[in-house]
């Protein structure tokens, strides 16, 4: 029994009928509206009344789903068929696989199987890809408009380096992280340290997380440390800000120089300076960045010792001094991140500066610098380069002054997964393209080059935007002298197939297709003379044409076509290879007719 059905707003009571009047007569199928067999009841339609296969479907979607506990049914639903599913969608949905009992096809009148992406109607060229997926969903193959459905995510910038699967874009300074496609990142920035004074210099801002980046160029600013002050009564200062699109790790707050001054506030807070009768406090640190400076630990009395507070860190704030027993504040600890590839601690306070009768404070883990000693003379010490590490306080008070650390600079590092898009292999017994030849990309150095360029091989490396060196093999260039042994081929102009992609290291503006065998459009001249079909040809004096080759040396092939004109373009049978000459002897030195034959040609 063959049923057909046409999408209508009828009750599923009103489709058992007419299975029932269907199975009892067929030909009701025929003259009921919305119900049609073709005229022998072998061929079953939705959306017409012709149906011209056992099974077809017009003007409407077909939808595949899940197979469903009640799926031997027959659903109609707000004007959709179902099968195996009682909420249809589309024209027709059916609820499990779909089985075909002699053999599978789909088809249209005239028996081709056709799928479309984009476009209106049939022959329509369209603007979408049909997709082949493996099991896991990863495209393996796609059928569309070249390039334009590659997916790719890269990036350059920075000092770049590899941990498992993740590229790691590590700014110690300023610069510029240009991506490619569109993705998430994982980011770690650092600010600046503060400069110590008598306190400790506050840590950087350090700031981790995931963004998402489109194809630009992003500007990176790595801030610079604090300078700490000329000695323990002289200020520093706050670190650089360091950015990376919309995040800013602010700088590191400066410590407070002697006297009754409080530290600075900063990504983590600077720490208080020295006072003989006053309490002094710590800067603030920026939430979520960083921690506050300690404080001098003084309490408004003249007797004591003179301590200073350490800069805060990004785990810990900064210790406090103790006007008690002496000792300055350690500077707070930093905090470890595993960005890079293996776990760094960054952005650590700088070191309290001791005086006469107060020793210094360490520095904290992470890059902070160690407090200076007034009674043994030595000075604060720097904060560690990209950790945004606090400089560490200098050393007094008075007869006893030592010059104060400098803060670290930050940093910034980007890493994410790049992602290029890998297909598979197509197997086919053969292939008819309209084109002519087989072509590679190469990449070039020269923006300029076009198809029917005569190119060789240079040593001038490809650079990106950075200036960095990406490339040094195979980059093309045109050649410019005369027989040149670098000569290596021609600009393809269309190729019927095409080997390798654009990758992302240098951009399509930084790739061209050369001919690698076939026919190509070729640039030529008549500087070694008439050009006639047969002859080979070779690079010429002028950049980027052949002409006719008259001596031993590397050819690109053989000329298809005559040219006399002093430039012309002409098609050209690529076949690389070393051609060699000799000369018939006039018995004078020369030839008899002044024209080279190649090695092995007849007389």
């Amino acid at each position: 029994m063959n049923i057909f059905l046409r999408p209508s707003s009828f009750q599923l009571r009103a489709y058992l009928l007419l299975a029932f009047l269907w199975s009892t007569c067929p030909a009701f199928a025929q003259t009921t509206r919305g119900l049609y067999t073709d005229s022998t009841g072998n061929n079953i339609g939705i959306g017409t009344t012709t149906p011209q296969t056992a099974f077809a479907v017009t003007n409407g979607n077909m939808g595949i789903g899940t197979w469903t506990a009640d799926g031997g049914r027959l659903i109609v639903s707000g004007g959709n068929v179902g099968i195996g599913t009682t909420l249809p969608s589309q024209a027709l949905a059916i609820s499990g696989n779909l089985g075909f009992t002699n053999g599978p096809r789909v088809n249209d009148s005239s028996g081709k199987l056709q799928f479309q992406a984009g476009g209106t109607g049939t022959g329509s060229t369209g603007t979408g890809s049909i997709y082949f997926l493996d099991s896991s969903a990863v495209v393996r193959g796609r059928v569309g408009t070249a390039g334009s459905d590659v997916v790719t995510f890269t990036a350059t910038g920075g000092t770049i380096t590899t941990s498992g699967s993740n590229e790691i874009h590590t700014f110690n300074s300023s610069s510029t992280f240009t991506v490619t496609g569109s993705g998430n990142v994982s980011y770690l920035v650092v600010g600046g340290g503060g400069g110590g004074a008598a306190g400790g210099g506050g840590a950087g801002g350090m700031l981790t997380g995931t963004l998402a980046v489109t194809a630009q160029a992003y500007s990176i600013t790595v801030g610079a440390g604090g300078t700490g002050g000329s000695s323990d009564r002289n200020p520093g200062t706050n670190g650089g800000d360091s950015v990376f699109s919309s995040v800013t790790a602010t700088g590191g707050g400066r410590g407070a120089q002697g006297g009754a001054v409080n530290g600075s506030n900063g990504g983590s807070g600077g720490g208080a300076g020295w006072c003989t009768a006053c309490a002094n406090s710590g800067g603030t640190g920026t939430a979520g960045q960083g921690n506050n400076g300690g404080t001098n630990g003084g309490d408004n009395t003249p007797t004591g010792f003179d301590p200073t507070g350490g800069g805060g860190g990004a785990g810990a704030v900064g210790g406090n001094g103790n006007f008690t027993t002496g000792p300055s504040g350690n500077g707070g600890a930093g905090t470890a991140s595993s960005i890079s590839g293996s776990s760094v601690t960054y952005a650590g306070g700088g070191g309290g500066g001791g005086s006469r009768d107060a020793t210094a404070g360490s520095g904290g883990s992470g890059g902070g610098g160690a407090g200076g000693y007034g009674t043994s003379n030595t000075t604060g010490t720097n904060g560690t380069a990209n950790t945004g590490g606090g400089g560490g306080g200098g050393g007094g008070p008075f007869d006893h002054d030592t010059a104060a650390g400098n803060g670290g600079s930050g940093v910034v590092i980007i890493s994410f997964v790049p992602v290029t898009s890998t297909y598979g292999t197509l197997f086919i017994g053969a292939t008819n393209t309209s084109s002519a030849d087989l072509a590679e990309y190469y990449v070039t150095a020269d923006h300029s080059l076009e198809a029917g360029d005569v190119v060789c091989l240079s040593n001038i490396p490809v650079k990106d935007a950075n200036g960095k060196d990406i490339s040094n093999q195979g980059v093309l260039s045109k050649c410019s002298t005369a027989n040149d042994p670098h000569l290596i081929g021609i600009i393809s102009t269309n190729p019927g197939v095409i080997l390798g992609s654009i990758d992302s290291d240098t951009g399509n503006k930084d790739k061209r297709l050369l001919a690698l065998s076939g026919k190509v459009p070729t640039k030529v001249s008549i500087e070694n003379g008439p050009i006639a079909i047969g002859d080979h040809l070779t690079s010429s004096s002028t950049p980027g044409v052949a002409m006719k080759q008259a001596q031993s040396g590397q050819s690109i092939g053989m000329a298809l076509q005559d040219s006399s004109a002093k430039t012309d373009k002409i098609s050209v049978f690529v076949n690389l290879g070393y051609q060699k000459y000799r000369h018939r002897d006039d018995g004078a030195g020369g030839t008899k007719d002044g024209k080279p034959r190649p090695q092995g040609q007849k007389r």
